[in-house]
């Protein structure tokens, strides 16, 4: 048995509008202009701020990116995927046998003993009762029920940048759990590579908007002082 941290996932950029920032400057003009006089111009930081601030934004519908998220967990999944805007593929347990996908846990588990020990006797029984599940016949589609939360699978996601920024804002925030928080963190640096004029804007609402929005539930660490 593998036994992995959230620090080892990889998110890997397949596919991308080339020339976005151009796509969305234009879908911004045609608001305001005949086709027959725009420009093929980059959308500025100062267009993408306004917009951001204005909610003006069904124009970062035109673009999208196709990443692949690889060696994350179930219980990462089981969030992601409440972001319904996105459209996602994933790894199946139906149709593969789990015995060598790694298991992912928090960084730091091993240096407690007796957290470590715990662990690692409950992961590999998991995956031990799997295994035997299937030795005995029971197929894999019925043997995943005894898999853990922490069973790695890979995810293909595409999104536009208005979902994107949406789910950035919301999963920046320190309320998220380790792995999600390192997730979104991973994601927004590959989006600034992609679309910097929007995406070096974007992060969790006390930075965003200088306040918290999270009320009674706020984080310790939010630096929104409100």
């Amino acid at each position: 048995m593998i036994i992995q941290t959230y620090q080892d996932m990889i998110i890997q950029p397949l596919d991308k509008t080339p020339i976005s920032a151009e796509i969305m400057q234009f879908a911004c003009d045609i608001t305001q202009k005949k086709a027959d006089d725009i420009t093929n111009k980059k959308m500025s930081s100062n267009l993408a701020h306004y917009l951001l601030k204005a909610e003006h934004d069904s124009i970062f519908e035109h673009s999208s990116i196709t990443f692949l998220a690889r060696g994350v967990s179930r219980s990462l999944l089981a969030q992601i995927t409440r972001q319904r805007t996105f459209k996602f593929t994933s790894a199946s347990q139906h149709y593969q046998n789990y015995k060598d996908y790694p298991m992912s846990i928090r960084p730091g588990w091993d240096e407690n003993e007796k957290i470590k020990a715990i662990y690692k006797q409950s992961l590999e029984s998991s995956l031990n009762y799997y295994l035997a599940l299937i030795r005995y016949g029971e197929p894999p589609e019925e043997a995943r029920q005894v898999l853990p939360n922490a069973c790695t699978v890979n995810i293909m996601i595409t999104a536009d940048p208005r979902n994107l920024v949406k789910f950035l804002r919301a999963r920046l925030c320190k309320r998220n759990t380790m792995e999600m928080f390192l997730f979104a963190n991973t994601l927004l640096g590959i989006c600034r590579n992609w679309i910097p004029q929007i995406f070096r804007l974007v992060g969790p609402p006390c930075i965003m908007d200088g306040k918290c929005n999270q009320g009674k539930m706020k984080a310790i660490e939010c630096i929104s002082k409100n």
